[in-house]
């Protein structure tokens, strides 16, 4: 059974967006004084409960984060081996070009010299 006064990281970031985001409606209404400046330093906190909602958020994923990395370490591997294989081919694809234009060049003096069409 769950405690209905937990509150997930989630659900609290979202209550302090909202707040925040009616305070701020209300501060750019409120002309300049005490009420206002108390808008303001609301503000000031709700920033800095979201902004450690987002490093405890961030903390609470470290072990996922680090597990899917885990995970990409033998097929980032794979695709390493897989583009050196690609660059070979690449290079023997170069210098089979090189060949095959010496090649050309030769029988293209060779035709030119002996008048073959």
């Amino acid at each position: 059974m769950t405690d209905d006064n937990n509150v997930s990281i989630p659900q609290g970031h979202e209550a302090l967006q909202e707040l925040k985001e009616s305070l701020s409606q209300q501060f750019g209404q409120t002309p300049a004084g005490p009420v206002s400046d108390m808008i303001d330093a609301r503000l000031d906190k709700i920033d800095a409960a979201l902004t450690a909602l987002n490093q405890a958020d961030m903390a609470s994923r470290t072990g996922e984060i680090n597990v899917a990395a885990a995970a990409m370490t033998n097929p980032l591997k794979d695709l390493n081996g897989l583009k050196k294989e690609i660059q070979t081919i690449s290079d023997d694809t170069g210098k089979a070009a090189q060949v095959l234009a010496g090649v050309d060049q030769f029988i293209s003096k060779v035709t030119s010299f002996f008048g073959v069409k």
